[in-house]
């Protein structure tokens, strides 16, 4: 979100043999990101994964510029033994990392709202 680039992309398309478009002094970064991550894991047991159905999941709204939600994941869904524990991922810009917020401040209560466990808790005490 501070380079208004996707860099995801850029990965792809450097793994498949394309050049770099731009060079490091060309781009430019606005502000802070921080990234919330809901992880689908049990601290109490080793953060061993947890799986079943994901009974209750009500991400924020993106803002465009200020929250950005990555996700694969709707309510009702079955989670299996196999896959990647995270099952969501807020992203918050602000100009400076107090406006960016430490999550809490830009939206991610309704993703501690849709914990599977009580993992915010854990991410709190730190």
């Amino acid at each position: 979100m501070i380079t208004g680039l996707d860099l995801v992309e850029w990965m792809i398309r450097i793994a498949a043999g394309e050049r770099l478009t731009l060079r490091q002094q060309e781009l430019r970064r606005d502000g802070w990101a921080i990234e919330c991550r809901n992880q689908r894991e049990d601290p109490a047991r080793g953060f061993l994964p947890s799986t079943g159905r994901l009974v209750r999941f009500l991400p924020p709204a993106e803002r465009p510029g200020e929250v950005r939600i990555d996700t694969g994941v709707y309510e009702g869904d079955e989670i299996p033994i196999y896959y990647d524990s995270m099952i969501a991922k807020l992203i918050a810009h602000g100009s400076d990392r107090e406006q960016a917020g430490g999550p809490d401040a830009r939206g991610a209560e309704p993703l501690r709202r849709a914990r599977h466990l009580d993992q915010y808790r854990l991410f709190r005490r730190r």
